[in-house]
């Protein structure tokens, strides 16, 4: 996967790329509000997403922070209090010290279709709901000091299994 994501970004500035990512959300052992035990196992969720490969965080912030009429002097917090490095060579990935594993880093444009399965079946999301974490409060603090946030994510890269960009396709499952 890492050579097409490499092809990808081969030349100058971000690329527009879908990605299709597989998770393994951590489920609570018993339902939020009822205390019921939870029934489901290998949980996995399937996720497409078009982001922006190849760009510079500070630049997208500055950009936008010159669009909203604001200074461009936006200078980022160290990625993960400074646990996280970016690798060398490769403008679109970064590490983290202490595992070694690897992330895209990516503007997040837009999340797509998500699909649900447990025991290798499809299961609705909302039969899941109680079982997961809550999410996170909305609001957080916005450290780029803009109305419309650069939406910035690090995906895993051993979860990424498909990617797509220029109408061509590639899989892990291939």
């Amino acid at each position: 996967m890492l050579k097409e994501l490499e092809s990808i970004v081969a030349t100058k500035g971000g690329k527009f790329v879908g990605l299709t990512i597989k998770t393994e959300p951590k489920l609570l052992k018993k339902d939020r509000e009822t205390g019921v035990p939870c029934p489901y196992n290998n949980v996995q969720r399937i996720s497409e997403r078009v982001v922006v490969l190849g760009c510079n965080y500070s630049n997208c912030v500055n950009n936008q922070r010159e669009r909203e009429g604001l200074e461009a002097d936006f200078n980022p917090q160290q990625l993960w209090n400074g646990k996280g490095r970016h690798v060398e060579g490769h403008p679109f990935l970064v590490e983290h010290v202490d595992t070694g594993k690897k992330y895209l880093a990516v503007m997040n444009l837009k999340n797509g279709v998500e699909s649900w399965f447990a025991n290798g079946k499809t299961i609705d999301f909302k039969a899941l709901t109680n079982f997961l974490p809550k999410p996170k409060e909305e609001g957080a603090p916005n450290s780029q000091g803009l109305e419309k946030i650069v939406n910035w994510r690090t995906i895993a890269l051993e979860n990424v299994i498909g990617v797509r960009y220029a109408g061509e396709a590639t899989s892990k499952l291939d």
